[in-house]
């Protein structure tokens, strides 16, 4: 085999790599989306909503948050409806997650979260607005270790 042709295997590897995490971050955020619009239909503010939904989360995978910290999450990413659409809420709810939480994949560790690492991140939060959307920053690397879990 010749250089050219193991680099382009290795190109297009890398590619449907980066595709599968796309679609399986848009597939978590599309069920995020049907969880808290169901909850919303039953009667639930935003609010509650976000919380209901993050507490499945932290019960089903066993995070060991505290309430609080599912309280402050909630509360701080609903009070943004005031800024944008309930859509680009939930979007960034959903991006906050997968960040966050599951670091951009799967959450290896939950023993590895911290309640202070998720209130930093979300107190921390910076975001990019163009035309009334708004899109959570890219974080500094001198900031990470106070952001991410350990894995």
């Amino acid at each position: 085999m010749n250089i050219l042709f193991i680099i382009i295997i290795l190109a297009t590897g890398f590619f449907i790599w980066v595709a599968w995490g796309f679609i399986k971050y848009k597939s978590k955020e599309r069920m995020d989306k049907n969880e808290i619009y169901s909850y919303l239909r039953d009667g639930l503010s935003l609010e509650y909503a976000l919380r209901k939904t993050f507490s499945n989360l932290n019960k089903f995978q066993n995070l060991g948050l505290q309430e609080l910290t599912l309280n402050r999450v909630s509360e701080k990413i609903a009070g943004l409806i005031n800024k944008t659409d309930m859509d680009n809420v939930i979007e960034i709810y959903s991006d906050f997650i997968h960040r966050y939480i599951f670091r951009g994949g799967q959450l290896k560790n939950p023993q590895s979260l911290s309640d202070q690492k998720i209130l930093y991140a979300l107190e921390s939060m910076e975001f990019n607005e163009r035309n009334g959307y708004f899109v959570i920053k890219p974080d500094k690397n001198d900031d990470f270790d106070n952001k991410y879990p350990n894995l």
